[in-house]
This record gives C-alpha cells, sequence and structure tokens, in this order.
C-alpha cells in the first residue's frame, strides 16, 4: 500500500491495481443455492446446486465506470453484492478464465475460504500454481458430468 497526496485528502492506493488493466474476465462463485446470479453480470451458467459461472467480461465498462465514479477497488464494488444475493458465507473467485476459477474456488471452498479470491494477486497466483493433483480431480470429474 502506497499514500499519494491529492490536495488536502491522503489517498490509499492499492499497489496491485498500478500493475494495468487487471479486469477479471470470469468469475466462479460459490453461496446459497438461491441465489440471485445476476448481480455482477447477465452472462451466468450454473455450475452445480452451489457454484456460478459469471462472465464479467460483458459488464467490464460498466464496473470500471462504477470503480472510477466511486473511487474505489472492484472488491469493494462486488462485496457487498455477493453477500447480498449469495450469503455472507460466500466464496468468490476472479480471473481470466472460468478453468482456473473453479479450481481455485475449489481449493478455497476445501481450506473453508471466504470473500473474494484474484488470480490476478499475487498470492493467489503462488497458491494457485503450487496446488496439488487432488485439488484438479474433484473439478475434472464435475467438467466430465457437464460434458
Amino acid at each position: 500500500m502506497a499514500a499519494i497526496t491529492e490536495s488536502r485528502h491522503p489517498r490509499v492506493i492499492d499497489l496491485a491495481e498500478l500493475g494495468g488493466d487487471a479486469f477479471p474476465a470470469y468469475a466462479a462463485v460459490y453461496g446459497d443455492p438461491a441465489a440471485e446470479p445476476f448481480a455482477l453480470s447477465p452472462a451466468a451458467m450454473r455450475w452445480n446446486e452451489r457454484i456460478w459461472l459469471l462472465r464479467l467480461e460483458d459488464c467490464r465498462v460498466f464496473w470500471l465506470t462504477q470503480k472510477k465514479k466511486l473511487r474505489c477497488r472492484l472488491d469493494d464494488l462486488f462485496d457487498p453484492l455477493l453477500r447480498r444475493h449469495h450469503g455472507e458465507d460466500y466464496i468468490a473467485v476472479l480471473g481470466s478464465h472460468p478453468w482456473p476459477c473453479l479450481l481455485y474456488l475449489d481449493y478455497q471452498q476445501r481450506h473453508r475460504g471466504q470473500g473474494i479470491y484474484r488470480l490476478q494477486r499475487r498470492l493467489d497466483q503462488n497458491i494457485y500454481y503450487r496446488l496439488d493433483w487432488e485439488n484438479w480431480f474433484r473439478p475434472q470429474d464435475e467438467l466430465a458430468n457437464h460434458l
């Protein structure tokens, strides 16, 4: 984190957001089975009873405009909506492709994670790239069922 002084008010910025355009194209969201899947995007697919895949790219301009207008992070925009529509214990993984999102979501479910995880963040990337084979098999079984 770094502070930048603007006129009289200091503003804290997230250094991770300085590294270019990191808008996530997809999200895998685990939550309430009766969730409203279209809170973040009109493009949603039910993966199983409690998991939705969302294509965020369709609403990219809208979310980036909101982010700029409110001068906040995407997580600050998404978290209240996800809590409201998917429950307090939701898990959301945001990334550039749905498959890594699903794999990392499975890992976070097994480790009782909560909240938003972004595969663009260094910590989440480091964990994702070190997943063992066990974390790959269950999501692949679900993919085989879908196909």
